[in-house]
């Protein structure tokens, strides 16, 4: 590799080697979306109905809900607190980054073009 690398002189353009690499990210994270897509459809669809499900029954809108689990004394045991935020920041990156994968095949500058 080394030797490869000597036989382009002095200085190297790395640029096609990040994008390359920044691509096969990209890749990695398109396959593990489509792994857990399924997963993610039906979880995101739970915590939407069970917003839906507090305001029909007279809740107001609000920051956040939380799923609590009471034992048979009344106690409260355990809690899950409830937020969509994420589930919009999770879509906005998804649309943002679709097409990382290509990156390879693109060049950026920062030369003005008139």
């Amino acid at each position: 590799m080394l030797e490869e690398m000597e036989t382009q002189g002095r200085y190297i353009d790395v640029r096609p080697l990040i994008r390359e690499y920044v691509a096969s990210i990209g890749r990695i994270h398109e396959f593990a979306r489509k792994q857990l897509d399924v997963q993610l459809i039906s979880s995101e669809s739970t915590l939407t109905k069970a917003d839906a499900d507090y305001k029909q029954i007279g809740g107001q809108d609000t920051v956040g809900l939380a799923a609590v689990q009471i034992s048979d004394s009344g106690q409260n045991v355990d809690y899950v607190e409830i937020f969509d935020d994420f589930i919009e920041r999770r879509k906005e990156l998804i649309r943002k980054n679709r097409n990382v994968s290509h990156y390879a095949r693109h060049f950026v500058t920062n030369a003005v073009h008139k």
